[in-house]
């Protein structure tokens, strides 16, 4: 989410203008908002990444090998709601900083630790992937029978994040599909568990590569899963009002 400030503060004065409620004030703090926005415009500490093996490695923050029309409309539509629902406090800067992070708590931290282990980020970009991919992660990790993660690091090292996602799938695997006749069949009762527990969409997952086990497909599942996670929680942003 890079120049997510910059881009809610510019759509939130838009709204501001069409609802004549833009002065000078607003305009001053747009322009200062958008001059912080880009000369912070460095690359953020991640929170932690979602995969099942370490080989291939996901795309970087922001990228996305197999879902970038998804993503990009996702992170549209993550400025917008934003911008919609925090526009009325853009006149005074610690308002708007505290509303935009309210409604990113209230619409992604469904497990209830994003707000207290990502309120160190004081910028809104880390803030926000701090809140968003943690959850995500945990998300992921309950769909696969795991407990939520109490692992020292988990929301701010990826490593600690990809080891305990590992693990789960292995797990789980194990415990599926570990009495299967060959090979063959188990990489495809791997695949038909982890399918399902993600509940991942077909309008995704037919994006994946088709063959059952490969790293690969893996990698794209679990980002799939990731996508279906923001495409489900980002009407809660302007659901909530403050």
């Amino acid at each position: 989410m890079r120049n997510l400030l910059l881009a809610v503060t510019m759509l939130a004065l838009a709204a501001c203008a069409q609802n004549g409620s833009a002065g000078k004030a607003a305009t001053a703090t747009a322009s200062s908002e958008a001059k912080a926005a880009m000369a912070s415009n460095a690359a953020p500490e991640h929170a932690p990444q979602s995969q099942v093996q370490p080989q291939p490695q996901p795309q970087p923050q922001g990228a996305s090998k197999y879902f970038g029309p998804e993503l990009s409309a996702v992170q549209e539509g993550f400025a917008a709601g934003l911008a919609e629902a925090c526009f009325t406090h853009i006149e005074v800067k610690p308002d708007f900083d505290t509303c935009l992070r309210a409604h990113i708590v209230s619409a992604f931290d469904d497990s209830g630790l994003g707000q207290q282990n990502c309120a160190v980020k004081a910028n809104l970009d880390e803030f926000g992937d701090c809140v968003v991919i943690g959850n995500e992660a945990i998300d992921v990790l309950r769909r696969l029978g795991s407990d939520v993660p109490s692992a020292p690091g988990f929301w701010t090292d990826p490593a600690v994040a990809d080891g305990l996602l590992r693990k789960a799938v292995v797990l789980g695997a194990t415990d599926n599909c570990g009495k299967s006749q060959s090979p063959s069949a188990a990489r495809d009762c791997i695949d038909h568990w982890l399918t399902a527990k993600l509940a991942i969409p077909d309008a995704l997952e037919k994006k994946c590569p088709t063959k059952a086990g490969a790293p690969e497909r893996n990698v794209c599942l679990i980002e799939a899963s990731t996508i279906r996670f923001r495409q489900e929680h980002l009407p809660r942003l302007s659901a909530i009002s403050t």
